[in-house]
């Protein structure tokens, strides 16, 4: 819930306090209220499959945003690690703005 409200931040996309109570509650199967009385004043006011439209998009641009940061770290984690485990001549490593230096032939980093 929290990735999808983000994105939805991100995106300039408006949910309306009773958007955020339904998606908790369908998210966690939790509401400090009655569910049922949830329900009704929900869809009384909204039209249940374009908020299931909407918070599908939500969720999938969300889940290609996380995943694409967690990709960004591993593979610069693991451009660290092959060049920390590279006993060849490779001086550097660079992904993005991060460069790993390695030790030259000397000891000193290149």
């Amino acid at each position: 819930m929290q990735q999808t409200a983000e994105q939805a931040r991100l995106e300039g996309v408006a949910l309306s306090e009773l958007e955020k109570r339904m998606m908790y509650f369908t998210e966690s199967g939790y509401v400090p209220e009655d569910p049922i009385t949830l329900n009704d004043e929900f869809e009384a006011q909204y039209d249940t499959q374009e908020y299931e439209q909407k918070l599908a998009a939500l969720l999938d641009h969300a889940y290609k945003r996380v995943r694409g940061e967690s990709e960004a770290k591993a593979q610069n984690l693991g451009c660290r690690d092959r060049c920390s485990a590279c006993g060849g001549p490779l001086p550097a490593c660079s992904v993005g703005s991060w460069v790993i230096l390695q030790p030259g032939p000397s000891g000193q980093l290149v």
